[in-house]
């Protein structure tokens, strides 16, 4: 157990390292970028403070979309050979709402679609089990369904 714990830390630590390389990296190329990023991100921060620990969910499906989405923004701002500012783009900040949303809508529709197709595998087996149970008091009269024996 303590060696999954050492490993998870050296993980976080290792992430931790490369977020904040990146945001060096950022912050010498253009400040305006890395005030954008860390607007972006303020969503994904919000709901991890909020979430209980251990149950990251939300935090975790707005990160991800909103890094996927903000990374292929900033890169693009900085490999053009024209200044592009994030921070005023409006559809820089249409794309940042539309990929919290998207991970929002991972974070409520995912466990209740799942819970849906659970309910309807149940009723499914109880209708194939009540089918079975159709069958064979058929087969062998209805003295089967009884569980005392007489």
């Amino acid at each position: 157990m303590s060696a999954r714990r050492a490993s998870a830390d050296s993980s976080v630590g290792l992430l931790a390292l490369l977020a904040l390389g990146f945001a060096f990296l950022l912050g010498i190329y253009s400040l305006h970028n890395l005030y954008f990023v860390v607007l972006a991100l303020v969503p994904a921060g919000a709901a991890a403070v909020v979430e209980p620990r251990g149950q990251r969910a939300a935090a975790i499906a707005i990160a991800a979309l909103t890094t996927a989405t903000v990374v292929p923004l900033v890169l693009g701002s900085m490999t053009s050979g024209t200044h592009r500012d994030l921070l005023t783009s409006s559809m820089a900040w249409a794309y940042v709402g539309g990929a919290v949303l998207c991970g929002l809508a991972i974070f409520v529709l995912l466990p209740a679609g799942a819970a849906w197709r659970a309910e309807r595998r149940a009723k499914q087996r109880i209708h194939a089990l009540r089918a079975r149970q159709r069958k064979i008091e058929e087969d062998w009269g209805p003295e089967v369904r009884t569980t005392v024996a007489h």
